[in-house]
């Protein structure tokens, strides 16, 4: 079996202080090898630099003109426009000055780490609840595993919506590749829960799926799992990695699916923050190293599976809740509607 986590991690590139030198060089270097990223961060300024000029030099000159008759009051609206416009696009160079630097401290830890960063790059194809929504999908901030266990962190993002409704999705998430794959399992955290208890994640699963588990798990989490998979669901969720979540992870969410356990944090990860990055480092150390060993000797009996290499179909997938709530609260809307159409009348 490989090696699980990293035994120790090198946080210093995180840590110490940079100069604006280092990121300039780091910079150049990064454009010169052609990253694509890298390309998109010289297409914004260059396009906020010609906004900026053809707004100062066309559109609101004539707007001016239109809105006073006078041209002197275009000229002091001109110079105006031009100091706001000047103080924009300086703001602008300061943002992706930030940004680089963010990148270059996260280059260099992934670095001395064996990892590899990845700025930004499209959707992965992991089967989780947050991963099956909206458009526009992609990842933040990457880092992943080069050697031993795999592991992916980053954010990621999604769209839903359109127009005045359009929205983007913001999570954080942890990923980490299992030996074999395991039966559907989700444990939603009930510290991150909205108004009433609702959960924050944009799927939602039929309660008779909830499983109880013993002592003070409960308080802190909703475990769900496919019916007839209970004792399955115990197998993996042993005391003492009942209290590694409860320690450890009680403010994500976690979720097994496939041969893949995800965490998933309702907030994007401050990435360039040292302490966010080290407590990452010890759910890997301590939930994942303990989940992973679980999985790696699990082995599904239900009729259908083939012992030790896949799940039956119905432990592959937990069923999704039928939005009652949702429909009952649509029918009083439309018959409120039509009964004050026809009494209208």
């Amino acid at each position: 079996m490989p090696e699980t986590f990293p035994a120790t991690a090198d946080f210093s590139a995180l840590t110490r202080p940079i100069t604006m030198a280092e990121v300039a060089a780091y910079r150049r270097e990064t454009r010169a090898s052609g990253a694509p990223w890298s390309r998109n961060t010289i297409a914004v300024v260059l396009w906020t630099v010609i906004g900026a000029m053809v707004a100062i030099f066309v559109f609101i000159p004539v707007f001016a003109s239109f809105a006073t008759g006078s041209p002197g009051s275009s000229a002091l609206f001109l110079v105006v426009a031009v100091v706001g416009i000047a103080v924009a696009v300086a703001l602008s160079m300061l943002a992706s000055r930030t940004k680089w630097g963010g990148w270059m401290r996260l280059d260099r830890f992934a670095r001395a780490n064996g990892l590899t960063f990845t700025p930004v790059t499209g959707p992965p194809a992991y089967a989780g609840a947050i991963f099956q929504e909206g458009s526009e999908r992609r990842i933040r901030d990457r880092l992943t595993a080069t050697t031993g266990r795999y592991f992916d962190i980053g954010n990621y993002e999604y769209t839903t919506g359109s127009g005045k409704s359009r929205q983007v999705h913001h999570w954080g998430y942890l990923a980490v590749r299992l030996d074999r794959p395991m039966p559907h399992i989700l444990l939603d955290a009930k510290s991150n829960n909205g108004l009433f208890g609702a959960t924050n994640l944009p799927e939602v699963f039929a309660r008779s799926q909830r499983l109880s588990l013993e002592g003070d798990f409960d308080r802190y989490f909703t475990l769900y799992c496919p019916r007839e998979y209970e004792r399955d669901a115990l197998y993996l969720l042993t005391p003492d990695l009942m209290a590694l979540l409860i320690d450890e992870a009680q403010a994500f969410d976690v979720e097994v699916v496939d041969d893949w356990m995800l965490v998933y944090s309702s907030a994007p990860f401050r990435m360039t923050d040292a302490s966010v990055v080290r407590r990452l480092f010890r759910i890997l150390a301590t939930v994942g190293s303990k989940t992973t060993d679980r999985a790696g000797r699990y082995s599904d009996d239900h009729a259908g599976a083939e012992p030790g290499r896949s799940i039956a179909p119905q432990g592959r997938r937990l069923r999704q809740s039928f939005p009652v709530l949702g429909l009952v609260i649509a029918a009083f809307l439309v018959g409120w509607w039509l009964i004050d159409l026809f009494t209208a009348r």
